[in-house]
């Protein structure tokens, strides 16, 4: 089975980190970390800045995500790091179609698939979601 942990790099993000690792063993699946970089980032940024700032973005995410794989518990689960740029939405389920992806992790400050966005909500968990296009849940 395909698992999507999706990571900010928050510390609520990394809440779901270890339920997809678990799921990932329990299933004898593979673990994709993701992070997605939204064209949000550079709005402010003088066009000729761009470029430095991309690399400086993409590196910063490259290492905090090899601090995130060595805290996280994942001796014999396969994984594989994802560093995309686009809309955050709209890449994730690319690729979620692209690697076939059974569940998706992700943690957040506000359960957003269960609360409207603009009521207050204080707890932090992690939430698991089924994309539309995967394996029937007697499958999983």
């Amino acid at each position: 089975r395909n698992i999507l942990f999706v990571t900010n790099f928050s510390p609520s993000s990394e809440l779901a980190l270890p339920y997809a690792v678990v799921l990932a063993s329990r299933y004898n699946g593979k673990l994709y970390v993701a992070h997605v970089i939204a064209p949000e980032m550079y709005e402010f940024v003088p066009q000729n800045f761009i470029p430095e700032v991309r690399k400086q973005i993409a590196d910063y995410a490259g290492k905090r995500m090899e601090q995130l794989l060595n805290a996280a518990q994942l001796q014999g689960v396969p994984h594989k790091f994802l560093l995309q740029y686009g809309e955050i939405w709209d890449t994730l389920r690319e690729i979620a179609d692209r690697y076939k992806i059974d569940v998706i992790a992700l943690g957040t400050r506000c359960p957003l698939l269960t609360r409207h966005p603009r009521r207050p909500c204080f707890r932090e968990e992690p939430c698991l979601s089924r994309p539309q296009n995967s394996r029937r849940s007697d499958q999983f």
